[in-house]
């Protein structure tokens, strides 16, 4: 009998050195949704003016690496782990590479309302992101997602 795989999560986050166009943004989403499933990887990915938050899960080594690559890309620098478990489930399963562009609007009542600095980018520790990250894995706001 195989021996079943245990599935691994690994949440980030990363900023860009120049702010991205819609067009770009939508290249890098084209790519994940293209690849991810070959790569048997699932995820979501939270954007706001230039800094994302990303939630990758799959096998332990196929995640590691993909952060590796993406981490070593030129065009990132601040990256961030914040978070890396073993889980018994996905929890984006269903999609290749779910998408939030994050509007300061939706976060104003969240308890993730402070996941954004007061420059507009995303902050970079667990305590103030992981809160607004689980609220969507907990299906709370899945009306913004967009896959």
């Amino acid at each position: 009998m195989p021996l079943a795989i245990r599935m691994f999560e690994m949440v980030y986050t990363i900023s860009t050195k120049v702010l991205l166009d819609p067009l770009q943004l939508g290249d890098i989403l084209a790519s994940s949704r293209r690849n991810n499933p070959a790569l048997g990887v699932s995820g979501i990915l939270l954007y706001h003016q230039g800094s994302f938050m990303q939630l990758l899960e799959g096998e332990e080594p196929t995640v590691r690496e993909l952060y590796t690559r993406i981490a070593l890309d030129p065009r990132h620098h601040r990256i961030a782990s914040l978070r890396e478990r073993h889980i018994e489930t996905r929890s984006f399963g269903s999609w290749s590479m779910g998408f939030v562009a994050l509007d300061p609007r939706l976060l104003h009542d969240l308890p993730g309302r402070h996941a954004l600095s007061s420059n507009g980018t995303l902050e970079h520790d667990a305590e103030t992101v992981l809160p607004l990250l689980d609220q969507f894995r907990d299906r709370q706001h899945h009306r913004y997602i967009m896959t």
